[in-house]
């Protein structure tokens, strides 16, 4: 069993470290209320302690998913999930750069929100490909140990789901 996880704090609780792993971290319940987005070396002291906070045990990242009830930045075209990553490239390249870089210490999954279209799972996907060639230029040959996953949350996406290639894992939400 490995649980969701919003904050840090949860991690911290009696018992935690009997689980698996951590089967889904929210990262944007991190940033709700700070009025913007963290830099990739503030992104990367977080995720780091969201991962040692189960030491050798599996962590999926999910890229901030940005929704009516969870208002992050300017979002005047009122888009959602991976559409929003889209729409932001450089808030997009900044969380992945933050996670490309735990990917070199130790394996994470990194989840895309509410991924609905093909062309919105290979833009991520492509980014994704390009920062951690980036980080590879920067690093040398370490290897970076991570898997790209598509959340399926709505009809669309699940009769687009085939085409979202390279995709390692899917996670089905409940929207």
């Amino acid at each position: 069993v490995a649980p969701l996880v919003n904050i840090l704090a949860e991690t911290r609780r009696p018992g935690f470290a009997e689980f698996s792993g951590i089967g889904l971290f929210r990262t944007e319940f991190a940033i709700l209320g700070a009025g913007r987005f963290p830099s990739v070396d503030e992104q990367l002291a977080h995720y780091r302690l969201i991962a040692n906070a189960v030491p050798g045990k599996e962590v999926c990242f999910r890229l901030y998913d940005i929704a009516p009830d969870k208002p992050i930045g300017h979002n005047p075209k009122r888009v959602y999930g991976a559409r929003y990553l889209v729409e932001h490239p450089a808030v997009l390249d900044d969380q992945l750069t933050a996670l490309l870089i735990l990917s070199a210490e130790r394996p994470v999954d990194i989840l895309v929100p509410m991924v609905e279209t093909p062309s919105d799972w290979r833009f991520v996907a492509d980014r994704t490909a390009l920062c951690a060639e980036r980080i590879r230029d920067l690093i040398g040959p370490t290897p970076l140990a991570y898997r790209l996953g598509a959340m399926i949350e709505t009809r669309r996406a699940i009769a687009a789901m085939t085409q979202f290639h390279g995709a390692a894992f899917f996670s089905i939400g409940s929207n």
